[in-house]
């Protein structure tokens, strides 16, 4: 990993992606519980642009409240071990967050400016990166509720995370889709007390 900690100017920053319902076919699988992720390709990039799905038995302003407060970020996201609001102006939110990568890699540090939004009939927070060792990290998080019921949310997270590793993209890639239905399952947890909506339950990937 390089020590770089690189400085993006405001003017450069990476357009957030937009947002994206799931797919009709999506519907039994996130009935079922299951994080149904899916790969995008970006231009210019190896590494793909993540979408992942959800749903969570819980109001979509419960679900913000989790991700509106980044200081509380290491107690769900994997890996996570600092993570500081460090300002807030209105519903722009400045949060800066360190990842610790296994083996010898270091650590990832980003500092990103998210604008948090408040439903109905989305909640959520659409970020980019101010600076950090990432080539790219941008994405947003996006609640609503599940086809008119206030008491489930359907959780989408969109992330395009390139950092700036020694690593081949096929290890990163598959790292990103572990960790990321792992980090909504442990979203679910700490919203409802368990990390499934039932048992046996089982993440699905599509193209």
């Amino acid at each position: 990993m390089t020590a770089a900690f690189l400085l993006l100017a405001s003017a450069a920053l990476d357009p957030v992606p937009a947002a994206l319902p799931p797919r009709p076919t999506d519907a039994a699988a996130l009935n079922r519980g299951v994080v149904v992720t899916r790969t995008e390709s970006v231009p210019g990039f190896a590494l793909p642009r993540l979408r992942a799905y959800a749903l969570i038995d819980a109001a979509p302003p419960k679900v913000f409240a989790v991700i509106n407060r980044c200081g509380a970020y290491t107690e769900f996201m994997p890996r996570t071990v600092k993570s500081v609001e460090l300002r807030r102006n209105g519903a722009t939110v400045t949060c800066e967050v360190h990842i610790q990568l296994p083996f010898f890699l270091g650590r990832l540090k980003s500092v990103t400016r998210g604008v948090h939004s408040i439903g109905p009939p989305a909640w959520g927070r659409a970020w980019q990166m101010l600076r950090g060792n990432f080539k790219r990290n941008v994405g947003r998080w996006r609640f609503s509720a599940w086809r008119g019921n206030p008491a489930v949310t359907l959780v989408e997270y969109t992330v395009h995370a390139v950092p700036d590793l020694f690593v081949p993209n096929a290890l990163i890639g598959k790292a990103n889709l572990r960790s990321i239905p792992n980090m909504i399952r442990a979203l679910r947890k700490r919203l409802t007390g368990r990390t499934e909506r039932h048992k046996n339950t089982r993440r699905q990937t599509t193209p």
